[in-house]
């Protein structure tokens, strides 16, 4: 629920992560999420790549990402006036490397509970066999060791949704699911939950999708071609993936940023267009979530062009101690 709180000129804004843990922060009412994003940062102690995370306004299934300059104590006014399911969840938008060291405990906590959230919700698919695996690493690191006294057919049942996908979960009963858990966190005795967590993200890291952000759209056509099917767009560092639904391991296509003329959303659609032909080919998605899928290209095509620039100083620099 919505965790709010104003004192004179400062309010106390909970501020929620992908495991529905919360910080609390003292904000004033001109800060912008860019600050709040910094203060959530500074408590929590990551020490890179501050840049990287948003703030986002998560309103029951439907979240989207706050622009740098927006300010949450207006959105808490306005947007939320009536609204008891909204709240601010701080999480990683950018991934430049998936495959990077994680810098400290902190990130590595967040991506751990980030990339959970993702399996569970169907953004980051795996196979029955894989989800069982996961869901195992998760019960290790919250209940420990397997005991048979303890973890016994019923135990995970109320809770069952908060280890196997949503995609999965009516497959098979609750029941069934605990067995084959089970069995599974049998064989991770020993582990402890800093463990759990780096085996996780390591298994999660072996995907190819692994970092990149998917949205389910309907791709409407390439060009002059039809299409009319269901997939995920995914966004990376790298370009815009055009993913198989629902199993994303099949690569409908894939465009770098170098090759994106430009692209645009409206209420209902996300579109670009691709300089393969003379005039380009124009790709045409359905999707309630073209804004976001927008302001995501733009912040990964920012990030590179920052990257670029740092790069060219660097060897400015390395020229000048030379000279």
């Amino acid at each position: 629920g919505i965790g709010v709180h104003t004192h004179m000129s400062r309010t106390v804004l909970k501020i929620y992560f992908c495991d529905d843990s919360a910080k609390s922060v003292a904000i004033e009412r001109e800060d912008t999420a860019e600050d709040v994003v910094n203060l959530v940062a500074e408590k929590l102690e990551i020490t890179r790549d501050i840049s990287h995370y948003a703030l986002y306004d998560v309103q029951g299934t439907v979240e989207r990402s706050l622009a740098n300059d927006e300010k949450p104590y207006n959105i808490v006014q306005t947007d939320w006036k009536d609204k008891t399911d909204a709240k601010f969840v701080f999480k990683r938008r950018f991934v430049m490397d998936p495959k990077a060291a994680l810098p400290d405990e902190a990130s590595k906590r967040l991506t751990y509970i980030q990339m959970r959230q993702d399996i569970l919700r169907g953004r980051f698919y795996v196979s029955v066999e894989e989800a069982i695996a996961f869901a195992a690493l998760t019960v290790q690191h919250t209940y420990g060791d397997h005991k048979d006294e303890v973890h016994v057919i019923g135990f995970l049942a109320p809770h069952i949704a908060e280890y196997i996908p949503q995609t999965y979960i009516r497959a098979k009963r609750a029941a069934e699911w605990e067995d084959l858990v089970y069995r599974e966190h049998a064989k991770l005795n020993g582990k402890k939950p800093h463990d759990c967590e780096e085996l996780y993200i390591e298994k999660a890291r072996t995907f190819p999708y692994c970092g990149t952000a998917t949205y389910a759209c309907k791709y409407m056509n390439a060009g002059n071609k039809r299409i009319g099917q269901k997939v995920y767009l995914g966004i990376s560092s790298k370009g815009i993936h055009i993913l198989a639904y629902p199993v994303m391991g099949d690569s409908n296509g894939f465009f770098a940023f170098n090759d994106i003329l430009h692209w645009g959303s409206s209420v209902n659609s996300f579109a670009f267009t691709t300089a393969d032909t003379g005039s380009g080919t124009r790709h045409n998605l359905e999707t309630k979530q073209g804004k976001e899928i927008a302001s995501h290209v733009l912040g990964y095509i920012n990030l590179l062009i920052a990257e670029i620039s740092r790069q060219e100083d660097a060897g400015d620099d390395e020229g000048d101690a030379l000279a």
